[in-house]
């Protein structure tokens, strides 16, 4: 619903900060069937169209940290972290602690790839 004067500038504007767009969903895969056609396109457009000004997409991986990127990279109005979730940890660092390092240095690796699109640093295993 419209008022008089309300125009696209003056409507409030959003920030979603917990973006899970590298959700499965998003590629329509639903409990690991396919469902429907890949529609993040769609679903983004939808968003910018209704008040989403920008999205920062999280990463709870290495692997989803660089996909985020690449996402990222795709919009400017998309944003992305890099970390790994805690829950997570076990399986991106395994027990060698002599490993970890190298993971750290991967995650370097792509936050300086990605330093106008990387806005955060987390989820921190």
């Amino acid at each position: 619903m419209s008022s008089v004067g309300d125009t696209p500038s003056s409507r409030p504007q959003f920030v979603d900060i917990g973006a899970n767009l590298l959700d499965d969903m998003y590629q329509g895969i639903y409990r690991e069937k396919e469902r429907h056609e890949p529609d993040l396109p769609n679903v983004l457009e939808r968003a910018f169209n209704t008040h989403l000004s920008q999205a920062i997409i999280t990463a709870g991986t290495i692997s989803e940290s660089r996909d985020a990127l690449l996402l990222a990279n795709s919009d400017d109005r998309l944003y992305c972290t890099v970390g790994i979730h805690p829950t997570r940890c076990l399986q991106e660092l395994g027990e060698d602690e002599s490993l970890y390092e190298t993971k750290l240095e991967e995650l370097r690796n792509i936050v300086k790839s990605g330093s106008s699109s990387v806005v955060a640093i987390g989820e921190c295993g």
